[in-house]
């Protein structure tokens, strides 16, 4: 017997698995390209992933980017050495503890990620190519509210980057 209601439990899962299969779909034909970038600079998953991690925090040291991929401190270490001597990142002393070293995104590093972005939203542009124009444009609407709310109820929010892809 229906109450007239909408089960919003259920109705999150199904957009929630949804939005993995879409997530896995771009994942599945961007990863030649993406591992295409990555072999040319010589980069491991594990040092994309600390390259991505610093885009979004800005700063960190090396203990946060050890905890962020579960890695030993001298792993870790280790993978941000091989990030400096690449230019991907650079190192410095933290301002407040001179024992810690803050590591930023350099401005190479920062092209390289966007050459990986632009690899995907190319990739996935081609395939929607030929997408009827009214259905893409409720897409586009629908996206838009999704990351508009999944940004606003993300604690680590940086307002304004719910326009990043816009």
């Amino acid at each position: 017997m229906s109450t007239g209601t909408i089960d919003t439990t259920d109705s999150a899962q199904q957009l929630a698995h949804l939005l993995k299969d879409f997530l896995a779909t771009v994942m599945r034909h961007s990863a030649s390209d993406t591992m295409r970038i990555m072999r040319r600079a010589e980069l491991s998953m594990p040092q994309l992933v600390t390259l991505w991690f610093l885009r979004r925090s800005g700063t960190a040291t090396i203990s946060d980017i050890r905890e962020h991929l579960n890695l030993s401190l001298a792993a870790t270490s280790h993978l941000v050495d091989r990030l400096v001597v690449s230019g991907f990142v650079s190192r410095s002393e933290a301002s407040t503890d001179r024992r810690h070293k803050q590591v930023i995104l350099t401005q190479e590093g920062l092209a390289l990620l966007g050459e990986v972005e632009q690899a995907r939203v190319a990739e996935v542009a081609q395939r929607l190519a030929d997408m009827p124009p009214a259905q893409v444009s409720t897409t586009i609407d629908m996206l838009a509210d999704v990351l508009i709310f999944l940004h606003h109820s993300d604690p680590q929010h940086t307002p304004g980057e719910e326009r990043a892809g816009a």
